[in-house]
Protein backbone atom coordinates (compact mmCIF):
# COMPACT_ATOMS: atom_id res chain seq x y z
CA UNK A 1 0.00 0.00 0.00
CA UNK A 2 1.23 3.73 -0.55
CA UNK A 3 1.22 6.33 1.23
CA UNK A 4 -1.88 8.97 0.50
CA UNK A 5 0.39 11.97 1.43
CA UNK A 6 1.80 13.51 -1.34
CA UNK A 7 5.69 14.53 -1.31
CA UNK A 8 6.12 18.03 0.12
CA UNK A 9 7.83 20.30 -1.72
CA UNK A 10 10.98 21.52 0.45
CA UNK A 11 10.74 18.31 2.67
CA UNK A 12 11.10 15.10 0.16
CA UNK A 13 11.15 17.01 -3.01
CA UNK A 14 12.83 19.98 -3.82
CA UNK A 15 11.11 23.16 -3.37
CA UNK A 16 11.28 26.39 -5.82
CA UNK A 17 14.36 27.16 -4.63
CA UNK A 18 16.06 23.47 -4.92
CA UNK A 19 15.99 22.97 -0.92
CA UNK A 20 15.26 19.62 0.45
CA UNK A 21 15.79 18.45 3.92
CA UNK A 22 13.78 21.26 5.67
CA UNK A 23 11.99 19.21 7.69
CA UNK A 24 15.21 17.50 9.34
CA UNK A 25 16.84 21.20 10.70
CA UNK A 26 17.21 21.24 14.11
CA UNK A 27 16.71 17.20 14.57
CA UNK A 28 19.99 16.37 16.01
CA UNK A 29 20.65 19.46 18.06
CA UNK A 30 22.17 18.30 21.41
CA UNK A 31 24.28 20.51 23.51
CA UNK A 32 22.21 21.55 25.71
CA UNK A 33 21.16 17.97 28.11
CA UNK A 34 17.57 20.00 29.57
CA UNK A 35 16.26 20.28 25.89
CA UNK A 36 15.66 17.25 23.37
CA UNK A 37 14.18 17.93 19.95
CA UNK A 38 11.68 14.98 19.36
CA UNK A 39 10.23 16.47 15.86
CA UNK A 40 10.12 19.44 13.70
CA UNK A 41 7.56 19.72 10.96
CA UNK A 42 7.78 21.99 7.86
CA UNK A 43 4.67 24.13 7.29
CA UNK A 44 5.81 26.19 4.63
CA UNK A 45 8.42 26.65 2.23
CA UNK A 46 8.24 29.80 0.45
CA UNK A 47 11.09 32.83 0.33
CA UNK A 48 10.98 32.35 3.92
CA UNK A 49 10.87 28.75 5.63
CA UNK A 50 8.55 28.26 8.75
CA UNK A 51 8.96 25.27 10.84
CA UNK A 52 7.06 23.51 13.72
CA UNK A 53 9.48 21.89 16.06
CA UNK A 54 8.37 20.14 19.21
CA UNK A 55 10.87 19.89 22.08
CA UNK A 56 11.26 18.45 25.96
CA UNK A 57 12.48 20.95 28.27
CA UNK A 58 13.82 20.06 31.91
CA UNK A 59 12.18 21.74 33.97
CA UNK A 60 13.72 23.14 37.07
CA UNK A 61 12.01 20.35 39.78
CA UNK A 62 14.02 17.79 37.18
CA UNK A 63 10.29 16.92 35.21
CA UNK A 64 10.14 17.14 31.37
CA UNK A 65 7.66 19.14 29.89
CA UNK A 66 6.52 19.25 25.98
CA UNK A 67 6.50 22.45 24.42
CA UNK A 68 6.09 23.64 20.57
CA UNK A 69 7.90 26.43 18.85
CA UNK A 70 7.81 28.20 15.44
CA UNK A 71 10.11 29.60 13.55
CA UNK A 72 11.61 31.16 10.58
CA UNK A 73 14.31 30.88 9.03
CA UNK A 74 15.20 33.57 6.54
CA UNK A 75 18.56 32.10 4.94
CA UNK A 76 21.98 33.94 5.01
CA UNK A 77 22.15 37.70 5.67
CA UNK A 78 23.82 40.30 5.64
CA UNK A 79 23.58 44.10 7.13
CA UNK A 80 26.02 47.75 6.65
CA UNK A 81 26.27 49.98 9.47
CA UNK A 82 26.62 53.14 7.96
CA UNK A 83 28.99 55.52 9.67
CA UNK A 84 29.64 59.09 9.38
CA UNK A 85 33.42 59.37 10.46
CA UNK A 86 33.14 63.24 10.55
CA UNK A 87 33.11 64.84 13.98
CA UNK A 88 29.71 66.40 15.03
CA UNK A 89 29.21 68.99 16.80
CA UNK A 90 27.23 68.92 20.08
CA UNK A 91 24.82 71.57 21.43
Amino acid sequence: MTDPTPPRPGAEIPDHRGRTGLHRTGIGLDRNPDVRVSAVELVASAWHVLRRTTLEVRTPTGQWETQQRETYDRGNGATILLYDRSPVACC
